[in-house]
């Protein structure tokens, strides 16, 4: 696959589009993915150190940086236990 472009399109692009529309939004450190952006709130993988994934408030995206909240946000410590949660609603 050397020498080959990569070339993103599609719904498979929303995690990229919608990771680069936040940290230029809000400034979000370069360590963080954007999974989702359910009502009115944020999820987010961290790449490096813990948490790994973090569900805040819309309004708390600003404080992810620094992990300053108001509120504290759910955190799962890999995406693998996030994943687990979000089987484990889905039976429910």
């Amino acid at each position: 696959m050397s020498g080959c472009p990569v070339i993103f399109e599609g719904e498979a692009t929303n995690i990229v589009q919608e990771t680069l529309r936040i940290r230029e939004a809000i400034g979000l450190d370069s360590d963080y993915v954007v999974l989702a952006e359910p009502a009115e709130s944020i999820i987010v993988m961290k790449t490096t150190g813990d948490p790994a994934v973090l569900w805040c408030d819309a309004v708390e995206a600003k404080h992810v940086n620094l992990q300053e909240f108001v509120n504290e946000p759910d955190t799962w410590e890999s995406y693998s236990a996030f994943f687990e949660y979000l089987l484990d609603e889905e039976d429910e």
